[in-house]
Parts: structure tokens; sequence; C-alpha cells
């Protein structure tokens, strides 16, 4: 009898441990098929990149896993595709162990809206690198007027790591305009004046000691007394008075 007992005790056993397995160990008692794609995004604060659009770009590219076999997916294509993005920082592509595929990515964060004079649209981001295809309507200043690819490589790029590092410029700072011998414009949300800034150098600096004239000056004659504000020398600010 203790026998008997004993032997249906190690059969229970024995089916209570293959059920544990087929729940613990991932990939067992499946079909070996990817169930989809899992993305997770970074520094996507504005919505640039939109999870939809992805994985319908990744469909038209013939590189969408679900439903293929697991171990035929290749993650490297994928990867290599979504770094290849223009609002892709990074991308890193792995497949889980419950047979999907993990995608994580780091978003570029646009920081001004570009339209040169030769019509072209763009942005740049907080690292000077430029974007394209950025379809949603963002809120940032636009810059303008005789751009070239040089001056977006060097001078937009010192602009966009000044914004982007003040929320104070970045709500401020309506329009640059990029006047043919070089010399920049600001164009404020707030105030009926324009900054001459002079060249694109020295931004920082330049926008700091605004900031100081904002502060001290314009908080207590007014914000619309000046027409023009000069901060091309940096050390000072220039104003012209209306008339």
């Amino acid at each position: 009898m203790l026998k008997r007992v004993l032997k249906y005790l190690y059969i229970a056993l024995v089916v209570c441990y293959m059920a544990a397995a087929l729940i613990v160990i991932p990939g067992i008692g499946d079909d070996g098929l990817c169930k989809g794609i899992l993305i997770e995004m970074t520094d996507n604060t504005m919505g640039t990149v939109n999870r939809e659009s992805i994985i319908e770009m990744l469909k038209e590219e013939g590189l969408d896993p679900n439903g293929l076999p697991v171990d035929s997916v290749k993650c490297y294509r994928i990867e290599r595709f979504v770094n290849s993005m223009s609002l892709v920082k990074s991308a890193q592509v792995y497949k889980t162990g419950n047979n999907y595929i993990q995608l994580d990515i780091i978003c570029r964060q646009p920081v001004i809206k570009v339209i040169d004079h030769t019509g072209n649209r763009y942005c740049v981001d907080n690292e000077g690198v430029r974007i394209e295809g950025v379809q949603k309507a963002l809120l940032l200043p636009v810059a303008t007027g005789y751009i070239t690819d040089t001056i977006a490589a060097k001078e937009l790029k010192e602009m966009a790591e000044v914004i982007s590092g003040s929320p104070f410029w970045q709500a401020q700072i309506q329009q640059i305009y990029f006047k043919e011998n070089g010399d920049v414009l600001l164009i404020p949300r707030v105030g009926e004046h324009v900054v001459e800034l002079g060249k694109a150098e020295n931004v920082g600096s330049k926008l700091e000691k605004l900031y100081t004239f904002y502060e001290k000056g314009l908080n207590v004659v007014g914000w619309n007394k000046y027409d023009v504000l000069n901060i091309e020398f940096g050390d000072r600010v220039i104003g012209s008075r209306r008339e």
C-alpha cells in the first residue's frame, strides 16, 4: 500500500515539475514564432518619433519580424535601418526570452526649425545635428535667411546648444535671421524690439548679457521702450529708443 502511495506521489511531482517548466522556461511550449515588436523610447519628450510609423516603415522595408520564426530574425538589419532614421540618435535591437523583438531607441531632440534661402526645411537638434522628416508641428525658434551647410554645421550648431540649455531662450526666441553678410538678427516673442547679435559667435556670453539687461533694464523701463538692442560686442547692450 505504501509503495503504491509513493508511486502516485512521484508521478504527481513529475507532472507538476513539467507544468512548471513550461511556464518558467521561455520559449518552451510555444511555436517559436515572433509575437511582435516592443519599442521603448528615451528623450521623445516632443513626440517626434511615433511607434506606429516605425513599425509601418519596417513593414515597407520587409523587416517586420511579426509571425516569423524568431531564430530567422536578423536583429542587426532592423537595428541598422532604424539607426539610419534622421530622428533616431541611436537604436539597439535584440530578442527577448518570450519571442518578442525589443527595440530600444534614443531620440534626437529638435531645438531649431530651419527654412533656408533655397527653401529647404529641416530641424537642428541640441547637438547641432540636422534632422529631416519632422512631421509634427513644434513650437520652436525658426531660423531663416542665408543659411548654408557651413553655417548650419557651425554657427547654427552653437546657437542650438546654447538655446537647448536654457528654457528661457527656448521660449523667448521666436526667429533667428541670418543676413547675407553672416550677421544674425533675433526676433523675440516678448517685446517689440529686434536683437542684433552680430556674428554667431560667443552666443552664450552675448545672450547672458542680454538676459541681464532684460532682468535689470526692461523689467524696470518697459519691454517696448526700444526698437533695437545691439549685443554684437558682448560686453554691453546698446539700445535704440523709440521716437
